[in-house]
């Protein structure tokens, strides 16, 4: 077999990347190296396309199921969006964290902040209606209709129950109908719902999740397979290509690179890594990403929350069923405390053999819901559990660290990591000290 260089980034990467920046140029918001890194694309010729805004659990294969005048819907999500731009112009995000402070706006998540600044200066793309959920951030929506009833733009809001059972699911799927109905009324016949292109996004987006549970499995063997700075964001980064063909040839390709790689780990005399085994649970910070490379540097980051695949296969025979029981899958609804702690946390914990779990609890604590004090007690609990189950010794780390506004990076942050690394070294009988720091 030839030889693979394991720190060399996937092509399913690269290709994922294009396929983000697509979407972003045909909704008409360009960041500043888009042309320099995909000059090959010609970007700027892309057919500008309607696009909507969509929180990050509202089921992007809806949208995919839309049609305008014969055109597809380009489902975009701010965040996501805001996240871009911080990798890649930080900036800009500054200037509109800023901007919304001037403004005297003082949400808690610095996301919902640079999103408020971007539309003041309307650099946010000309949404043509916006399809937001309760969960997982229930004060999204607050800055959301703000943004978009100044615009007169049509917001939907879904409402995710706390409990999954035959009449929620019931609920839900009225509400999808109801979306349907309202936007071809509310965009006056410009977009509409097409139902075999709904079945078909469907059926593209069951192909995806096959594919990355198949290429996410093999993260599960020993060694590494990928740099985890490349892989925390993979399904985050594109999860609005859930119902798209194009992220079927994406997430193929992903499975196909990680078996390779897990074949050439068990066929050649190579060193698996021994450095210790990581999740890391929340969004990743992007104001400090030497924080991650930190991490990647010390111990191998096998397992993301964000790269959990928690929902079935999705039935497409009645879509708007299906996709209510998408957003009731297993035990609790979306990103609920109990969904997350028992379907996802436990999953990873109990299937990636990990030495330690990283937790990123964003600065203003308790004011986002998926880091309050809450998230942290239950994520502590299945790790008790997990350890007794399999008398292991995990050890967790609570990180206080911001997103994306790098004005509120703790001073210790890199210590606590070191410290944190030392004791799990400590616990595997290795050297106490990251020998390779001094070796370099």
């Amino acid at each position: 077999m030839v030889s693979i260089d394991l720190d060399s980034k996937l092509m399913a990467s690269k290709m994922r990347n294009e396929f983000l920046y697509k979407q972003f140029v045909k909704a008409g918001y360009l960041l500043p190296p888009a042309e320099k890194i995909f000059d090959k694309l010609r970007l700027v010729n892309f057919r500008r396309s309607a696009c909507v805004d969509r929180s990050l659990l509202f089921p992007s294969e809806f949208i995919y199921g839309l049609d305008s005048k014969g055109h597809d819907v380009i489902p975009i999500t701010v965040e996501v969006l805001i996240a871009a731009t911080t990798l890649y112009v930080p900036n800009e995000t500054e200037h509109a964290l800023n901007v919304a402070k001037r403004m005297g706006y003082n949400a808690s998540c610095s996301f919902q902040r640079a999103a408020i600044g971007l539309e003041s200066q309307n650099k946010l793309p000309k949404f043509k209606a916006a399809f937001i959920s309760n969960v997982p951030c229930d004060y999204s929506a607050d800055t959301f209709n703000q943004i978009f009833s100044k615009r007169k733009i049509p917001v939907y809001n879904f409402i995710l129950p706390s409990e999954y059972n035959i009449n929620t699911k019931k609920f839900m799927k009225s509400q999808f109908e109801q979306f349907a109905k309202r936007i071809y009324e509310d965009s006056k016949g410009d977009i509409r719902m097409d139902i075999d292109k709904l079945r078909e996004a469907i059926k593209y987006s069951n192909d995806s999740r096959k594919n990355f549970l198949d290429g996410i499995n093999h993260m599960k063997g020993p060694g590494r397979l990928i740099k985890g700075t490349e892989f925390v964001n993979y399904n985050l980064f594109c999860s609005g290509g859930f119902g798209s063909k194009e992220f079927v040839t994406i997430s193929k390709k992903f499975s196909k690179e990680l078996g390779e790689r897990r074949k050439y780990l068990e066929t050649n005399k190579v060193n698996k890594s021994e450095k210790p085994r990581i999740c890391l649970i929340h969004f990743p910070p992007y104001s400090y990403l030497d924080f991650l490379k930190n991490i990647d540097s010390q111990g191998d980051i096998v397992a993301a929350e964000i790269n959990s695949i928690w929902w079935d296969e999705i039935p497409y025979d009645d879509p708007f069923e299906g996709l209510a029981i998408k957003m009731g899958a297993k035990s609790g609804v979306g990103w609920s405390l109990k969904s997350r702690s028992e379907v996802i946390h436990r999953h990873i914990l109990e299937e990636f053999n990990i030495d330690g779990v990283i937790y990123i609890q964003h600065m203003f604590g308790t004011s986002c819901p998926l880091a309050s004090e809450g998230c942290v007690s239950r994520l502590k609990n299945e790790i008790d559990i997990v350890n007794k189950k399999f008398n292991k010794d995990m050890l967790v780390e609570v990180v206080p660290i911001d997103c994306i506004c790098s004005t509120s990076v703790p001073a210790n942050v890199d210590t606590r990591i070191d410290s944190f690394f030392e004791t799990l070294r400590l616990r595997k009988g290795q050297p106490p000290f990251w020998l390779e720091r001094f070796e370099n």
